[in-house]
């Protein structure tokens, strides 16, 4: 399953964006009309709020025509009479203006704003640069068998799917707010219609907890919900988030009650959330991190000293995985793990050990690619991070796929290694073959081989999940389309999607049978 941050479809707006939890004044900028070359005033003023990115990793018109202007106006300085609040409803306005996303005064001048836009229009490419070939796919999977679910009611524009080993059942959620429960062949057992569109569910006992995400559509706008859902009942738990697309439910604060750690995507503002239950039987919330962009959270005890810590990977602007080390007093400190240039489009993340070291290692997606600065990105792709002690990693495995947006690792061909499945709602739609759906099979020391299938080019995969679905022993894979023009696609291609109308496909594992 993967957020919808995505907000995934990801109507992610990834400009040169300042966090929330640190205003402008706060920010040393180099003094103006200063003798810094173009590069150095690019790394101080970019840098100062995120990673520097590198003039080559867009091509020319994208800096030219929308993210340089957006870069200029946070840091004060209007180009081109470039207003960002002109689109936007009164309220998204109001709640930019109040985050200072856009200061009033100029912090650059225009002779250094002058020499940062020059720099990246010379320095940056025609076109796109692209990725490196790798290994030619085989157009047919090994060990599984393909299943088509086209028949659900409702359209196929998935934006949540999961598969529950205890009750061993498919949930699927769409953008039309459906919440759909299926048996393990695919048939509908229960339907529920909900405000707004599910982005995340977590299953207790007999207790189904839905994250929906309010408006699914960029806005600063606080709809999203937190729904029990018990037999028939749905009942609202939390209420007023941010476009919240990610719930990890646990005890965080060891008092036997467990809370609730929310990742509220949002857009330009947005936070990660810990609601905890407070006096009176009412939530209290602690923000652990006050800016935009999270998508999903890991806890556990990651450095052995008894309290619950926060792993948390963000998008939107500064993108980066950190840990958020808790100490006695429930305070949480953050140490920064991996950091990607803004443009990335981080998507998901997954803790596992792939060398057999005992240390957890990080598998990385990146491909959101429906903001400002829609290109094919030769830096998309799944990475493997290998930990080299204390949580330092080093990156050890690259994939290039154009749009990735999750990658999952179990070990499917029951070998003994982890093998990875990943998705991609942005291919290259100019291929032959649009790279939507990839199989590495590991085939020793993170040398992988890639798979697909024919029937992958009929849906846009925007959410998967794995499980061993048929109960035979062996993970299968699930994965949800979502038939909502973001970008664009050959018109072919729509027409293909829309006759095949694929909500789901399941690739039953037949390495058991």
């Amino acid at each position: 399953m993967i957020p919808w941050f995505i907000c995934v479809v990801f109507l992610i707006l990834l400009g040169c964006s300042t966090p929330s939890d640190t205003s402008h004044s706060n920010i040393e900028y180099p003094l103006m009309d200063n003798d810094l070359s173009p590069k150095q005033l690019a790394q101080a003023y970019c840098g100062s709020c995120h990673m520097y990115p590198d003039p080559d990793l867009l091509p020319k018109s994208v800096w030219k025509k929308k993210l340089l202007k957006d870069m200029a106006r946070r840091l004060g300085y209007v180009q081109d009479n470039y207003d960002p609040f002109k689109q936007l409803s009164m309220y998204d306005a109001f709640m930019l203006r109040h985050a200072n996303i856009y200061p009033k005064d100029s912090l650059i001048s225009k002779r250094d704003w002058q020499k940062i836009f020059n720099f990246y229009l010379q320095e940056s490419p025609e076109e796109p640069l692209r990725a490196k070939p790798h290994t030619k796919i085989t157009r047919q999977l090994l060990n599984f068998k393909v299943k088509v679910i086209d028949d659900l009611p409702a359209q196929p524009l998935a934006t949540m799917v999961k598969f529950d080993t205890i009750s061993n059942s498919i949930y699927w959620g769409s953008r039309g707010g459906d919440l759909m429960i299926l048996d393990h062949l695919g048939n509908l057992k229960e339907q529920f219609s909900l405000e707004s569109p599910p982005s995340h569910i977590v299953r207790t006992g007999n207790i189904d907890y839905v994250v929906t995400m309010g408006i699914m559509d960029p806005s600063e706008e606080s709809k999203g919900k937190i729904q029990m859902v018990q037999g028939k009942k749905v009942t609202d738990l939390l209420s007023e988030l941010q476009r919240p697309v990610h719930l990890s439910k646990t005890d965080l604060d060891h008092d036997g009650i467990e809370d609730y750690l929310v990742s509220q995507f949002g857009n330009q503002t947005g936070k990660l959330s810990w609601f905890s239950m407070g006096t009176g039987q009412k939530f209290q919330e602690t923000i652990i991190k006050n800016v935009p962009g999270a998508l999903r959270t890991e806890v556990q005890d990651f450095n052995k000293d008894g309290t619950l810590d926060i792993m948390a990977l963000f998008g939107q602007g500064d993108e980066r995985i950190s840990i958020f080390y808790q100490d006695q007093r429930g305070e949480f400190k953050e140490k920064l793990v991996l950091r990607f240039p803004p443009i990335y489009g981080s998507s998901s993340f997954q803790l596992l050990d792939f060398n057999n070291d005992g240390e957890l290692d990080i598998l990385y997606t990146n491909g959101d690619n429906a903001d400002y600065s829609y290109s094919l990105k030769r830096y998309h792709g799944t990475r493997i991070f290998l930990n080299h002690g204390n949580y330092q990693y080093k990156e050890a495995y690259f994939y290039p796929m154009y749009g990735t947006t999750k990658a999952m690792a179990m070990d499917f061909d029951l070998d003994g290694d982890l093998d990875i499945f990943a998705i991609s709602f942005f291919p290259d739609f100019d291929n032959d073959f649009p790279e939507g759906f990839v199989y590495l099979e590991n085939q020793g020391d993170l040398n992988f081989k890639p798979y697909s299938f024919p029937e992958s080019i009929n849906g846009r995969w925007l959410v998967a999940d794995a499980g061993d679905v048929d109960g035979d022993g062996d993970y299968d894979i699930i994965l949800g389309s979502l038939l909502f023009k973001i970008s664009a696609a050959p018109q072919k291609l729509i027409e293909q999607w829309s006759n095949h109308r694929y909500h789901m496909v399941l690739l039953e594992n037949t390495v058991n049978n």
